[in-house]
């Protein structure tokens, strides 16, 4: 449960990110998408006994695995609110 909070507080804090808020953008469902989308890729923890095996885990997420499919997620989510899924 905490974690989900701590999630939540970080997509919050990407969505009102001084980049995602540049005119045209703030409070799209693209800035929406791009919050997740720096969650997934550079702010969820990964395990390892190394560094290395850290950010192989992290590659291996955001390529093919929990990230990519998170991302997956969002960007359907944001295209069927638009109405174009």
């Amino acid at each position: 449960r905490r974690n989900r909070e701590v999630a939540m507080q970080q997509l919050e804090a990407n969505f009102a990110n001084e980049l995602n808020t540049l005119p045209g953008m703030r409070g799209s469902l693209w800035a929406a998408f791009n919050a997740v989308s720096e969650f997934a890729d550079h702010e969820r923890v990964f395990r390892g006994r190394s560094d290395l095996a850290r950010r192989e885990n992290r590659l291996d997420s955001i390529w093919f695995g929990s990230s990519n499919q998170l991302k997956q997620r969002a960007y359907s989510a944001a295209l069927t609110l638009a109405g174009v899924n």
